[in-house]
């Protein structure tokens, strides 16, 4: 798994420099030894996935030395001195593995961070940059095109008229702010915003092209599922550019999968689909309660490079990852050792003190990757009030996602036996709970609870002793009365 991270061009005292954008710190730091760190990193999944979780970590412990320089950023159209941080891999507390493998695989020479949680020992970047702003703080992230440039514009009413018609913030559709619960490791999100009401469409086919009555469909049946179900009607995105993909916790997959035919290649931990990509269906969702919809088009998370590769030629392969379950043990958070009483009431207060089964937002977020932040267009991100803006489309671009949309197909329910029950979330059938009575055990051919034959064997084995036991002490009593019996007859 490669990481996708965009690199800045920055030009520090005269000095070219590439700097990796992250939103796992807010500010500049420097690697002074980032020429030491290998350039021919190979990892598996599971070892990319807890490098970029570990980086967050260890650009947190980092200890800078500080220093004014002249910075030039082209790309944000800004020239000034600013604080850098600069610091060596080997004088550090913590051992920096997740940075020598992003400084390395990367071929970059530090971080430009663009986060609202971590604040090294400087001046913030972005309040460096924009102190000559007047109206608005923050910065864009346009998404990669065929014929555009990835990049991200400092937006300053100050400045040119090429960027103050790029961005009008009637234009966006604003989140709620950001509330984090403390500026601490164990919290902080880097860029984190709730969305509201996810959903997809796909259309369901009649097996024999007619409706339930029995006459001819002049229109598809059209399916909205709802991606989170009857779990909740929000939950937390995370802005994460140390990822590609669109990441979804297992439930919210589950639910995605059983509807449009995902499946999960465990080889690449990416998703692929037997079918073209005009199956795929868009996901709407509002970043305020009620507020207005925006689209993320699955079908630009497709990877045609990965497709021809497949195993199965009519397959696709497409950028959407699952994540671990959202449901956890209360106590799970107690894991860690902990010595700090504010530390565990903050754990009681998000994962709950007992050991009950709980939806943990926190720890399973929905999380944006590049090309998510890509198939949303351009997408602003206001540091001062901790607010994400995404770009209305347009109604031409809505009416051609329209009828793209028509295309999306859905899985036809299944054909539930025994006991089990329709789920319409996950569009399956789920077996029953056996466990819910003594003694039983699913039967797998007939799908329902029935008396365990390991409890039936027991118990015949139970009863067999007993019986025996019984006839035996039937039997030793009778001898002892027959014995009794000629002792006083001989007398």
């Amino acid at each position: 798994m490669a990481n996708s991270n965009p690199v800045l061009e920055m030009v520090i005292d005269g000095t070219p420099m590439r700097l990796i954008l992250t939103t796992d710190l807010d500010g500049i730091v420097v690697c002074e030894d980032a020429n030491t760190s290998r350039r021919d990193w190979l990892m598996a999944d599971s070892e990319f996935d807890n490098a970029r979780k570990r980086l967050r970590y260890e650009l947190h412990w980092v200890s800078p030395e500080v220093r004014e320089y002249e910075v030039q950023v082209p790309a944000l159209g800004f020239s000034g001195r600013i604080a850098v941080g600069f610091f060596q891999q080997d004088n550090q507390q913590m051992r920096m593995a997740a940075v020598a493998f992003y400084l390395g695989s990367l071929n970059a020479d530090g971080f430009i961070g663009a986060g609202f949680v971590f604040h090294p020992d400087q001046s913030s970047l972005w309040e460096s940059i924009q102190e000559t702003a007047t109206d608005f703080h923050g910065y864009m992230y346009h998404g990669r095109g065929p014929s555009k440039k990835e990049m991200a514009v400092h937006l300053d009413t100050n400045e040119s008229d090429g960027i103050a018609e790029a961005f009008d913030r009637d234009n966006y559709i604003w989140s709620e702010p950001f509330v984090s619960l403390g500026d601490d490791v164990t919290n902080a999100q880097g860029i984190s915003f709730p969305i509201h009401e996810a959903r997809f469409e796909c259309n369901l086919a009649s097996e024999n092209g007619s409706d339930a009555t029995g006459s001819r469909a002049s229109e598809p049946n059209t399916q909205s599922v709802q991606l989170f179900g009857e779990l909740s009607s929000t939950w937390d995105v995370v802005v994460d550019f140390n990822v590609p993909c669109l990441e979804l916790p297992k439930e919210f997959y589950d639910a995605l999968a059983g509807w449009i035919g995902l499946k999960l290649d465990s080889r690449l931990g990416l998703s692929e689909i037997a079918a073209p990509a005009s199956a795929l269906p868009d996901l709407h969702f509002s970043l305020s309660f009620n507020g207005p919809q925006l689209t993320l088009p699955l079908q630009s998370l497709v990877l045609p490079e990965l497709s021809s590769y497949s195993s199965d030629g009519n397959s696709t392969k497409v950028c959407i990852q699952r994540s671990t379950s959202m449901l956890q043990r209360g106590t799970a958070a107690y894991a860690a050792s902990t010595t700090s009483a504010a530390e565990v009431a903050r754990l009681q207060r998000l994962h709950g003190a007992t050991g009950i089964s709980v939806y943990n937002m926190i720890d399973s977020p929905v999380i944006f990757g590049a090309m998510a932040l890509d198939a949303l267009g351009s997408v602003v991100f206001d540091d001062a009030t901790k607010r994400t803006g995404v770009l209305r489309r347009s109604a031409n671009s809505a009416s051609v996602n329209s009828s793209l949309q028509s295309a999306a197909s859905c899985l036809q329910p299944p054909s539930c036996q025994g006991q089990q029950e329709y789920s319409t979330h996950w569009n399956t059938c789920q077996d029953p709970d056996c466990s819910q009575y003594y003694f039983h055990s699913l039967d797998e051919e007939r799908k329902e609870c029935v008396i365990s034959s390991s409890w039936t064997t027991m118990l015949a084995v139970t009863i067999t002793l007993f019986v025996m036991a019984e006839l035996f002490f039937s039997l030793s009593l009778r001898s002892l009365v027959y014995q009794s019996q000629e002792r006083r007859s001989s007398c």
